[in-house]
């Protein structure tokens, strides 16, 4: 039995090595990483579908001017708990209070579902929990990139966060699938139940990375100083930010971003609300683009994206999608229908997860921890909501105005080509800089 689990071992290890160039020693920690990263998305894909199905409850119409309201909230909710991020990260070590944020959302969840349990047509229930998990989301997502962005060097990265950031794309197959095959025997109440027990699996296996892996993969125990709270005050995330020509960079690569990200989901609601009657026939497409999205996610990250990195560098790979959202746009802005958007649509999704994600990621790496756990965190949720609010709010300037698909995506073709200026610029301005040593990422 030993020999063969042996070489069941051997044969995980040839496949991972073949698949994503993953050396043998990172091998436990980027499986780890990935069941983890699984873990947390299949959660949150579970409550997604349940969001947005309450969204009728709560009378928000998700086809009209009211989304920009909605991305409001969620900005003020992302300013509300900042400071309570903020503080637990300067007064508690990694091990305690990356822990505490989870089992703090664990503990919302359990009291969601009490209150839908008590008052499942509640329209106020309903709109508080629309904006707590889109606040959530970036949140347990950028925490856990965090922790990456510390435990892997820079060259480590671009090997290793395409690979890991798969399980996020697998998580956001299986959480919908999950919530399509219980919600009828289960319940809406019920299916909350089902997202706690992947995300306290999650935190099991943080945990686990944690007490392995604390100081970095191939950092021998020994070698490792003790572990302190980062210190700092509560608010530091936003001065980083605001004195880093490099942080400062990020956070407009990320509105950037959003901006094109922003602009086809509206145009998307849109153009399908006026195409397809049909409710259900909506539903479907939009199942189907999902479905498409992340086999494709799944497949680069998996078979391209690492490989890809290693030899073009981490400026290439940032500066691919935004250039290929200039291309998308260019031919939105010339046939704009409902079809040409849904292939730019899928083409920047997969583009994002596969790629934008792993290597934005990756440009975090050579910096300090405080600025990780709490520069990092800002970027994430604070700057990303607020440039969602912001570029909605544009899109209805824009809509009011009689701008059509077309017009607005000659847009989005003079953001995406600002993107890929910046994505190009970040990318080498991170390849310059030198490599941290271990007790430097300590």
């Amino acid at each position: 039995m030993s020999d063969d689990s042996a070489a069941n071992r051997s044969a995980v290890t040839r496949l991972l090595q073949k698949l994503s160039n993953v050396h043998a020693d990172e091998i436990s920690a980027a499986i780890l990483a990935f069941f983890c990263l699984f873990s947390l998305f299949t959660g949150y894909a579970i409550l997604r579908p349940l969001r947005d199905s309450m969204v009728l409850i709560g009378g928000i119409d998700t086809h009209s001017t009211n989304l920009s309201g909605l991305f409001g909230w969620t900005f003020a909710g992302m300013l509300m708990a900042m400071p309570i991020y903020g503080w637990l990260a300067s007064r508690f070590a990694r091990r305690i209070f990356l822990p505490i944020v989870y089992v703090f959302f664990i503990l919302n969840l359990l009291g969601f579902y009490l209150a839908l349990k008590e008052s499942p047509d509640s329209a106020a229930v309903a709109r508080v929990f629309y904006v707590w998990v889109s606040v959530v989301n970036l949140f347990v997502v950028s925490v856990f990139w965090s922790l990456m962005a510390d435990t892997f060097s820079s060259e480590q990265s671009t090997r290793i966060f395409s690979f890991v950031a798969a399980g996020s794309s697998a998580g956001s197959v299986l959480g919908p699938t999950l919530t399509n095959l219980l919600v009828r025997s289960l319940g809406n109440a019920n299916l909350l139940l089902v997202s706690v027990v992947f995300w306290a699996l999650a935190i099991t296996l943080m945990i686990a990375m944690l007490r392995r892996y604390g100081t970095g993969v191939g950092i021998e125990r020994a070698q490792r100083p003790p572990e302190r709270p980062i210190g700092g005050n509560p608010f530091a995330g936003f001065s980083l930010v605001f004195t880093s020509r490099y942080l400062l960079g990020i956070s407009l690569f990320i509105f950037l971003l959003s901006t094109a990200s922003t602009l086809l989901y509206l145009q998307q609601q849109s153009l399908i609300e006026a195409v397809i009657a049909d409710k259900t026939a909506r539903t479907q497409l939009l199942s189907r683009i999902d479905i498409v999205v992340n086999v494709l996610a799944i497949l680069m990250q998996l078979f391209a994206v690492g490989r890809l990195t290693s030899r073009l560098g981490v400026a290439v790979m940032l500066l691919s999608v935004p250039l290929m959202m200039v291309v998308g746009f260019s031919v939105l802005a010339l046939v704009p229908m409902l079809a040409v958007l849904i292939g730019v649509l899928i083409a920047r999704r997969a583009g994002e997860y596969a790629v934008m994600r792993p290597c934005r990621e990756m440009l975090f790496t050579s910096v300090p921890r405080a600025t990780k756990y709490k520069a990092k965190n800002f970027i994430d949720t604070v700057i990303y909501r607020f440039a969602d609010w912001m570029n909605a709010l544009a899109h209805d300037f824009l809509v009011g105005r009689g701008a059509t698909t077309g017009m607005i995506a000659w847009v989005g073709v003079g953001a995406s080509a600002i993107w890929a200026l910046v994505a190009y610029t970040l990318g080498r301005r991170h390849q310059r800089q030198e490599l941290p040593d271990a007790a430097a990422r300590a």
